[in-house]
């Protein structure tokens, strides 16, 4: 691992073609990027705001990164082709993750051999691959996933362990909790779960919609997963509401989601997690043209602030006074990511930071 100072507005340029991810580090003041040089190597950037250091990981040399999209750009030598150089050449890059302890980096890509396939990666500071799990065919590389603290959780409730790569079917532990709402007949007829997370408090939220059943049909759940054999349901409520895009905000404490009502037109709800107020949502629409498209992920500040990330844009307003405050321009497609009060984006090759108060 390599340590070097930087100064942020200067030092660190980076652009669409070699910024692959962004993650902020849990409980830190560090934010790691995940970048390709252009002998399609990867690399770990840590650039960690106390101490003005950048540490650099030059991850394992049998992982390539290797994209034929990136051929209309200029950064990687294109003379030859290079992706037999590695064990794994890389095509997409699904995931993430840095460890909260910062004792490992967790990648899932999809790689090429005789076929496709999905990889997982654990990674020591070193840039060693320590352990690597090839998934089976029952896997859907395009489910939904999200994180807790040592867990990735997808959508079918198998909790992956990041530390050894075991996994844990919770589904029947779903089914029972909520057999009375015929949860397991929803799952069989291919309706969409919503499940979202909280990786620093180990909250896992959970909404269902019974199109079939009786009002009100929408049922609201939050549980905190410290211990996979014992999910703890902190909060449940079941109210005539949907919706998608949903995120707890950073105490944990709220839930913001948002639903269609034309083609042009989203309806954002906030909704405090309690019996008392549940109901009492926060509400405005937000209205685009046909030529941009829906925001494809929001954030939620505790300074009740909304931000909504959109192709070429990041949004900001004030859930008081529903007016939008600030618009942040980013390079188009580019990554982007944010933690509390921080929000990282890319705009004209450069990494930009805005603290949000």
């Amino acid at each position: 691992m390599e340590l070097v100072t930087y100064n942020l507005t200067e030092d660190i340029e980076v652009s669409y073609e070699n910024i692959l991810k962004m993650h902020f580090i849990p409980n830190s003041n560090k934010l790691a990027l995940l970048k390709v040089n252009s002998s399609w190597r990867l690399f770990v950037e840590i650039i960690d705001f106390n101490s003005s250091l950048k540490a650099k990981i030059t991850l394992d040399n049998k992982l390539r990164f290797y994209y034929r999209e990136f051929e209309h750009n200029t950064f990687v030598n294109y003379s030859k082709d290079l992706s037999h150089l590695g064990k794994y050449s890389l095509t997409h890059i699904f995931e993430f993750y840095l460890s909260e302890d910062l004792e490992f980096i967790y990648l899932k890509a999809r790689f090429k051999k005789t076929k496709e396939e999905v990889c997982h990666f654990k990674i020591d500071f070193e840039g060693k691959v320590v352990l690597e799990k090839i998934e089976d065919e029952s896997h859907n590389p395009l489910d939904d996933y999200c994180f807790l603290k040592k867990y990735l959780v997808s959508d079918n409730f198998i909790f992956l362990d990041l530390e050894d790569f075991s996994e844990h079917d919770l589904a029947d532990f779903f089914d029972t909790v909520f057999y009375k709402d015929d949860f397991l007949f929803l799952r069989f007829n291919g309706d969409e779960y919503p499940i979202f997370s909280l990786p620093d408090k180990n909250l896992l939220g959970l909404v269902f919609f019974d199109r079939d059943g009786n009002y009100p049909r929408g049922s609201f759940n939050v549980f905190r997963i410290n211990d996979i054999k014992k999910p703890v349901l902190l909060f449940s409520y079941k109210i005539d509401d949907f919706g998608s895009n949903h995120i707890f905000n950073s105490s944990g404490n709220k839930i913001l989601y948002y639903y269609y009502i034309d083609l042009c037109e989203i309806k954002i709800k906030i909704r405090e997690l309690s019996k008392n107020d549940f109901e009492n949502a926060i509400e405005f629409t937000l209205s685009f043209s046909k030529e941009d498209s829906a925001p494809h992920e929001l954030f939620f500040s505790d300074a009740n602030l909304i931000l909504l990330v959109f192709y070429d844009r990041i949004e900001v307003y004030n859930i008081h006074t529903l007016e939008r405050i600030s618009i942040y321009n980013r390079d188009i497609g580019t990554s982007y990511c944010f933690d509390k009060n921080k929000l990282f984006y890319i705009y004209l090759n450069k990494l930009k930071m805005e603290v949000l108060a």
